[in-house]
């Protein structure tokens, strides 16, 4: 399997975007599911995770990182209680703003773990036209946006070139694991494959949200992701990436590659 290293040791997968904080968003209802994710993520081979709760305003919730910092502790104590061997670390899934860094400076979105990167939830149904002016302003005070899930809009899948263009204003792209696998339908599928293909991809994270159906495991999707890159770019998705959030070391992407399209359409 594609999470082995050279001399038979397990590298130890990070999936920086879960949701498995108990009663904050629409993630598990209770402790106990939660305790039962994080054991699900241990099974296949992830050591550490972020909890990653929709930001408040999003989904008609005050809380902000005191509130996420106390239930991640919570969490870990239960876990550490029960020889559940993960360690979890407290982010939010930040929806963009144009007010963005009031936000910040409030508390209410916060980067993960303390470091430079910030995940950030881009709105499904129409593209913000602030969105680059954001990404640029925190990038001048030192904040690297990480977009999440962007495979899954629309408005990235009519143009790739749009995303590309984000990345040129330094954000990261995250991918989720189902998209890569085609649980999320073929066309979000197909859309991965080009982000992978062009090189566009920085991490690989499970999204997850409960125990049954959207979980935490990401080793399936990193063997499907390393038939495309390659195993040492594929890695660099779920271990070495991640290792430089939680390092708040510098993560050096490369140039993007433009997306051609391979279809000739005729009006």
């Amino acid at each position: 399997m594609s999470s082995m290293a050279t001399g038979d040791e397990p590298v130890t997968l990070i999936d920086i975007h879960t949701h498995v904080l108990a009663e904050f968003d629409d993630g598990p209802v209770s402790l106990d599911e939660a305790v039962d994710m994080v054991a699900q993520a241990q099974r296949d081979g992830i050591g550490k995770l972020f909890a990653t709760p929709h930001s408040a305003h999003l989904i008609g919730k005050s809380y902000g990182e005191p509130q996420i910092r106390a239930a991640v502790s919570e969490l870990q104590r239960e876990l550490d209680a029960r020889m559940i061997g993960v360690e979890v670390l407290p982010g939010i899934e930040v929806h963009i703003a144009p007010d963005l860094e009031q936000e910040i400076k409030a508390g209410r979105a916060f980067t993960l773990a303390g470091s430079r990167y910030l995940l950030l939830e881009l709105p499904f149904s129409m593209y913000p036209l602030y969105t680059e002016q954001v990404i640029a302003d925190l990038r001048i005070r030192g904040i690297v946006s990480i977009l999440a899930h962007p495979e899954r809009l629309e408005y990235f899948q009519r143009d790739p070139n749009l995303l590309r263009k984000l990345l040129k204003y330094g954000a990261l792209i995250q991918l989720t694991a189902d998209s890569v696998l085609g649980n999320f339908g073929p066309r979000i599928q197909a859309f991965s494959q080009i982000v992978l293909e062009h090189g566009w991809a920085h991490f690989l994270a499970s999204d997850a949200h409960e125990n049954r159906y959207r979980v935490p495991v990401l080793s399936q999707a990193q063997d499907a992701a390393a038939a495309m890159m390659g195993e040492e770019a594929a890695r660099a998705l779920v271990v070495d990436h991640p290792l430089a959030v939680i390092a708040n070391s510098e993560i050096v992407a490369e140039e993007p590659q433009r997306y051609v399209t391979r279809r000739r359409w005729f009006w």
